[in-house]
């Protein structure tokens, strides 16, 4: 269930991004029309399901090895209430209309309602010698969406096409948590053996009370897109698009149970990676401004091997291996688009 902090979060995104396009459109209008530079400007709401999955894992050593996955983290079937607001611009010469150069801009806010989480660790390579599983729900939390591009459109009007390569820049967060865990493996004899008697206490087998622990993680970067665009009738049209993301890995975490550890940030997350993005959009104009439509996207992006550093109370520090994260997300929205 959504906490009353989360769901304020959520309107106050919401109103914000609303007022930012109900607002720019008409600034932007008045300082373009009179010069004659602006060709169209769009406003397009989207709201749906979203379901993400995200993993990651660290190392014994910053060599990776001792063991080669000391600890993993698993979200799966992270369930997802968004909205999305996107304005698109198109400028260029009134006496040349097939010369438009576009500005869009993207904001995001979402809820998530469900999901799970398994944590384990391990004394052994490769997924060896495990001595603690934890399960545990993820019912809770918050996804965030920037991204801003610019691009050039290339109309083919023999086949009703238009062809969009795009140069941007996006960001995203998510805010994930870890609540009313379950422990499904323990091996206090296996843990005693790796690190010394006394050293790391496992959880009894069961439920355990306490788990409000929290992992936020960001991605973003420069992006390079194309958007197609197929109009076989004045009032349908289908846009397809494609996108390879070049970025950086950035995540902090909060395990609240662990007094050997520091708080509010027990340790910190750095790597380089990668995404790809491709989606659909079908739309039909009902109405001389206004259109609606269907929309799915899904993306998958990789972080490459990095630095872990945790953080003890007495102000130490020390570093790990982090071995690298999987994020994926697929989306299902319904829009509305109003025109100027």
């Amino acid at each position: 269930m959504c906490d009353l902090k989360t769901l304020v979060r959520l309107f106050l995104g919401a109103g914000i991004c609303l007022l930012f396009v109900l607002t720019v459109p008409r600034l932007v209008s008045a300082a373009t029309f009179g010069s004659g530079l602006l060709k169209d400007a769009t406003v397009h709401v989207h709201s749906g399901y979203r379901v993400d999955e995200l993993d990651w894992s660290i190392s014994g050593t910053v060599a990776g090895t001792d063991p080669n996955i000391l600890s993993e983290l698993i979200w799966n079937d992270v369930e997802i209430f968004e909205t999305q607001f996107d304005y698109t611009v198109g400028f260029g010469p009134r006496h040349r209309p097939e010369s438009v150069a576009e500005l869009r801009v993207m904001s995001g806010i979402g809820v998530i309602y469900d999901g799970g989480n398994r944590d384990s660790d391990y004394a052994g390579d490769d997924r060896t010698l495990e001595f603690s599983r934890s399960n545990n729900a993820t019912d809770a939390g918050t996804v965030y969406d920037l991204s801003a591009a610019a691009g050039v459109r290339f109309f083919w009007n023999r086949a009703n096409m238009t062809l969009i390569p795009l140069l941007g820049y996006s960001w995203h967060r998510l805010e994930l948590t870890m609540t009313d865990g379950v422990q499904t493996v323990a091996d206090q004899g296996i843990a005693d053996d790796f690190f010394a008697p006394t050293i790391v206490a496992v959880p009894d087998l069961g439920p355990f009370s306490g788990l409000d622990s929290r992992y936020n993680v960001e991605w973003y970067g420069p992006y390079l897109g194309l958007e197609v665009r197929l109009q076989p009738q004045d009032n349908w049209e289908l846009r397809a698009f494609y996108e390879y993301h070049r970025g950086d890995y950035f995540a902090e975490a909060d395990w609240n149970l662990r007094i050997n550890l520091a708080h509010p940030v027990s340790f910190r997350h750095w790597a380089d990676g990668e995404g790809q993005k491709v989606g659909v959009d079908f739309r039909y104009q009902f109405h001389r401004h206004w259109s609606a439509g269907v929309r799915s996207s899904y993306q998958h992006w990789e972080a490459d091997p990095g630095i872990d550093v945790t953080y003890f109370p007495d102000g130490t520090a020390s570093r790990t291996g982090f071995n690298g994260a999987n994020w994926s997300s697929l989306t299902y929205h319904l829009s509305l688009a109003y025109s100027f």
